[in-house]
């Protein structure tokens, strides 16, 4: 394949940025150069677009040895466009084997197709700066050979536009450590920095969504509850990109079962899709507060207080009030640290208050409600449907009560 950017001096690798972008490039206290917002910018919104000005084969990168791959990742530079060229020395490598080739592990996007996996590096969207809880989300068009990055929230002007460099399903513990291997640094994102109960409450929630996961992937019990679960959580853990989608893909699939069961051709009916979207948009931030609420009262992963000050008693005696005092503040290796333990107890009580009880309740009115505001259904008509679908036996008839 040859791409325009790799063989004309002249061309602009891909559809780039708006003619007036949404950010500008600032430095940034411990991080170097990164995009600022300045403007809005909608959830949804395209920040850019480009194709690779390198791109490199990994099964060529097996077959050679390595200083044979050296050698061709400087033959490959040496060999692009003065334009792009210049592009890919004022990007920042990680010291570690040569300039070329820190600059291409520190910055390149693995890129996976139908003809096999590549190494692509975009000059562009590698000025992005990571965060474990990005507010935009990119995806690579294997047709038009595009890297495409978009906001996944609305992002206020002042704020720093930011990826992810690493899967964020990981605990806090190894996101840290493999930022600070692959990429030289210690994440401050709000994530990571945030208090030791907190970060324990995320990878619980982490924890939840791999079983729930997996749960969903391998058993034919699955329910929708089950899958509100996994998308509530995903909002929790700010990871709006997978929550949209698996917003979307649980709407495909209700209307394939739907075709499916009345014995009809499947047609994708794009209203109905776009309104579910929508609702997810607007009952992810409640369902934040009320699953971060529950978590509070019933952890799933509570720590014993009583334990928890014992070992810290057998810390100060073992190492001294100094070394104690240090160590402290590690949350990931602090010895002070007591392994919280799965309470079954806690996670079923959730479960049957959030899927069973208040929460199916809340979430069922506000589905119908806002469907029903979305549809211009009649306010009448939204009542009797909430009446009728919530609880049959709380039937009540409003111009009834009290007459």
């Amino acid at each position: 394949m040859q791409l325009p950017a790799f063989a004309q001096s002249n061309y602009s690798h891909g559809p780039g940025t708006p003619a007036s972008p949404p950010f500008e490039e600032r430095e940034l206290p411990g991080r170097g150069r990164g995009l600022i917002a300045n403007k809005t910018v909608f959830r949804g919104d395209r920040i850019f677009a480009y194709t690779p000005v390198l791109l490199l084969d990994d099964e060529a990168y097996e077959a050679l040895d390595e200083d044979e791959w050296v050698k061709l990742e400087a033959a490959a530079v040496e060999q692009l466009p003065a334009a792009s060229r210049a592009e890919f020395w004022q990007l920042f490598g990680q010291p570690t084997v040569n300039p070329v080739t820190d600059r291409i592990n520190t910055n390149a996007f693995e890129i996976d197709t139908a003809k096999g996996t590549f190494y692509g590096v975009f000059p562009e969207i590698a000025r992005l700066n990571h965060d474990c809880r990005p507010n935009a989300a990119y995806f690579f068009d294997e047709e038009s050979f595009t890297h495409y990055v978009h906001a996944t929230t609305t992002v206020a002007p002042g704020t720093e536009l930011t990826i992810t460099y690493i899967d964020p399903h990981m605990p806090r513990s190894q996101r840290r450590r493999r930022l600070s291997s692959s990429w030289g640094f210690q994440c401050t994102c709000s994530l990571c920095t945030a208090h030791a109960s907190i970060s324990q409450e995320s990878d619980s929630r982490l924890k939840q969504i791999t079983d729930l996961t997996e749960r969903l992937e391998s058993s034919r019990s699955s329910s929708s509850e089950m899958a509100k679960t996994l998308i509530s959580l995903y909002e929790q853990e700010r990871m709006h990109a997978a929550a949209t989608a698996l917003s979307a893909a649980s709407n495909l699939c209700a209307q394939f079962i739907d075709a499916y069961q009345h014995q009809r051709a499947f047609g994708l009916d794009l209203s109905q899709l776009v309104r579910f979207l929508v609702f997810t948009v607007l009952t992810a931030p409640p369902n934040f507060i009320w699953q971060q609420l529950l978590e509070r009262r019933l952890p799933a992963y509570p720590v014993d207080a009583r334990r928890q000050k014992k070992q810290q008693q057998r810390d100060v005696e073992l190492k001294g009030l100094e070394e104690a005092a240090r160590d402290s503040h590690n949350a990931d290796h602090g010895s002070g640290m007591v392994t919280p333990r799965f309470s079954l107890r806690n996670t079923l009580a959730k479960w049957f208050i959030d899927c069973m009880t208040a929460g199916a309740v809340m979430n069922t009115v506000a589905f119908l409600a806002i469907m029903g505001l979305l549809k211009s259904q009649p306010g009448s008509q939204i009542w009797h449907n909430i009446k009728t679908v919530c609880h049959p036996r709380l039937n009540l008839d409003i111009h009834g009560v009290g007459g």
